[in-house]
């Protein structure tokens, strides 16, 4: 005896969105104000240039992984910037830079980030920042 075969469910999306970003991390820098009042733009094209290798990044990552994002969801982020240098860095303002080449990717909105882990290492062989955004199931209303 032939039984129809049961349809099968949609797969649910993926709780975690994983990759790598094989290039020295890049901090977010405002421009240096001059005696004159000008604004010195001063490694800007470093920092847009940065930004649009993340976002290419994670739509590589989203595409492959089948992640989708909703406009009422919550992530949290996980960033483990490598530094290929013992340079000071400001790990806010390598956090800054990293959500905006992801927002719009990965989540509508770097609002919707509700939980950011982030650590700094140096590894001079190996320069790079490792992300992980995961879905949060459970979420302060406050």
């Amino acid at each position: 005896m032939n039984l129809p075969a049961l349809p099968r469910p949609a797969p649910s999306p993926p709780r975690e969105l994983r990759f790598v970003i094989s290039c020295e991390p890049v901090p977010a820098q405002m421009g240096a104000v001059l005696a004159n009042g000008r604004v010195a733009r001063k490694g800007m094209e470093r920092q847009r240039a940065y930004k649009h290798h993340v976002s290419l990044l994670a739509m590589l990552a989203v595409n492959r992984a089948g992640w989708r994002s909703g406009p009422e969801e919550r992530y949290s982020m996980t960033a483990r910037f490598f530094m290929g240098n013992a340079r000071t860095i400001d790990l806010d303002n390598c956090c800054k830079l990293l959500l905006d080449g992801i927002k719009g990717v990965a989540f509508p909105d770097d609002r919707q980030v509700y939980e950011c882990h982030l650590f700094k290492a140096i590894d001079r062989e190996k320069p790079r920042t490792e992300v992980e955004i995961a879905r949060m199931s459970e979420c302060p209303t406050t």
